[in-house]
């Protein structure tokens, strides 16, 4: 379903849920994510493994562009490059690595949000979103700015920044709405339960912990169970039980792909 400007403020359930009519139960969110979770999460964990890789092939390419040797190099000598590196070649190497995965981290996200809807997935469904590079590259990158902005002032704003702009992404593939009036429209309407959002984003946070203590093992488990989450999030919030046969069939990710 693609919306305009008009549809989206005439749009009856999300106006219904900006203002305030969603009975936001944490624990009801987390036990149907953990549902959810155990229809896809070796599949939504492929795909984030598959997502990290090009990340890591991304990087290896960013400091060769950049000028920077980091073969046979330890982590002090790469600090040392990095403090001469041009940074107009740094920050144009930043911006397309951000642009290039812009349209991955939505495919994750709409993996899980297929899942929610009872559509058929595929590890390869997190390259489904290709088409969309521009809006979503414009989009992450605004979002990447602001974030690090807010980090950069305190922790507190970087953190409600990054809670804010969760929906921006899959709302620019789902919905069809311009990256602005994605992020416009993420940011009122997690505003408008900004308490159980703050509550499930440090959760998250520690969870994030065990991750680190377990080296890494329980991401395995929480990675595909925070996608899920918002998934649920997300069908709740902006679509309800509207969901029909015209969103599958106009939905790239659902062409050749088989049910998990």
């Amino acid at each position: 379903m693609r919306l305009s400007k008009s549809e989206l403020k005439n749009h009856a359930h999300i106006q219904s849920m900006l203002a305030k009519k969603y009975e936001f139960d944490v624990k009801r969110v987390l036990s149907k994510a953990r549902e959810v979770s155990g229809q896809n999460t070796l599949m939504l964990f492929g795909a984030i493994m598959l997502t990290v890789a090009v990340f890591v092939a991304l990087t290896f390419i960013f400091y060769a562009f950049i000028g920077i040797d980091i073969r046979d190099s330890s982590a002090e000598d790469i600090v040392a490059q990095l403090q001469n590196v041009d940074q107009t070649r740094f920050a144009i190497g930043e911006l397309i690595m951000n642009v290039i995965l812009s349209p991955l981290l939505a495919g994750l996200v709409m993996l899980a949000i297929n899942t929610v809807r009872n559509n058929g997935i595929s590890l390869f469904q997190v390259f489904a979103y290709i088409s969309y590079i521009l809006p979503l590259g414009v989009a992450f990158v605004l979002i990447n700015l602001a974030v690090s902005l807010g980090f950069a002032l305190f922790v507190i704003p970087g953190f409600y920044l990054l809670m804010a702009t969760t929906f921006a992404l899959p709302l620019i593939v789902d919905k069809g709405v311009t990256p602005f009036s994605a992020i416009v429209l993420s940011v009122r309407m997690v505003n408008a339960y900004l308490f159980p959002f703050t509550i499930l984003f440090l959760i998250f946070v520690a969870l994030l912990f065990g991750v680190i203590i377990s080296f890494g093992f329980a991401l395995i488990w929480v990675g595909p169970f925070y996608y899920n989450v918002k998934a649920v999030l997300y069908q709740d919030l902006f679509c309800g039980q509207e969901e029909d046969k015209q969103r599958t069939e106009n939905d790239p990710s659902q062409s050749g792909v088989f049910d998990a």
